[in-house]
């Protein structure tokens, strides 16, 4: 039974947390956290951007479309968090060494694809989408035709592009675990054998993520590789010091 509640309790410090945050912080923030999805387009040379509402009621559901978002990210760290301190007095010490190492390689993975995510796959998806429309409107005819965009339709772009990029960190991250165990097993007998395939998965993985750009694909193929030849030096110098 005093397991029971101890769930039931760290399952009452996440809701509260979480509900505690949306009123306290992100609603009191919420024209920050909008301008920051805003931000990669609002300082281009040469741009108008602005987006417009057709509903009395669209800017307060886009602010709480960001609110939530934030928050069920919240919850899900905090609530892995919670799991470890559930079960870390059971666990020996190598193993709550291996689950730190996982966790801080979690979120150093969430954070370098955010990173790429905000300051290379938005600008450049925006900026293909919006010129290859553009070229395609204007001046051939007589009619001028001028590109506009509800907050809530841009958003959905913003979030598409960024929830693949977090589907994309979390393959990275199941694979760096694979990496690890076929380097226990066979010191990456295996992964010499099958590198390439894993350096053209990778390159098809980057043109998921990255409008038909040959360009932006390019560099977001390199960027996977380039972590990958990190993930293993890592791995290696982990399992031998």
């Amino acid at each position: 039974m005093n397991y029971f509640l101890e769930i039931k309790n760290r399952i009452c410090i996440i809701v509260s947390t979480v509900i505690f945050l949306i009123i306290s912080q992100l609603y009191f923030y919420k024209s920050t956290l909008l301008f920051l999805c805003l931000k990669p387009h609002v300082y281009v040379k040469n741009s108008s951007f602005y987006l417009i509402c057709t509903d009395i009621t669209e800017g307060f559901l886009a602010h709480w479309y960001i609110i939530w978002i934030i928050s069920l990210h919240f919850c899900f760290f905090f609530g892995i968090t919670q799991i470890y301190l559930f079960i870390a007095p059971g666990l020996y010490r190598i193993e709550k060494k291996l689950f730190k190492f996982y966790l801080f390689l979690y979120i150093i993975f969430g954070v370098f694809f955010f990173l790429i995510f905000y300051k290379i796959i938005l600008p450049f998806s925006w900026n293909f989408f919006y010129n290859l429309c553009y070229n395609n409107i204007s001046p051939k005819l007589t009619i001028d035709l001028f590109f506009e965009i509800k907050v809530n339709d841009y958003l959905n772009f913003y979030f598409t592009l960024y929830f693949i990029c977090f589907f994309l960190s979390q393959l990275i991250f199941l694979l760096s675990i694979k990496l690890n165990l076929v380097y226990q097993q066979s010191h990456f007998k295996t992964l010499k054998k099958h590198r390439n395939k894993i350096y053209f998965i990778l390159f098809f993985l980057s043109t998921l993520v990255t409008p038909p750009d040959v360009a932006s694909q390019i560099v977001i193929g390199c960027l996977l590789v380039l972590l990958l030849e990190i993930i293993i030096f890592f791995i290696i110098f982990l399992n031998k010091f």
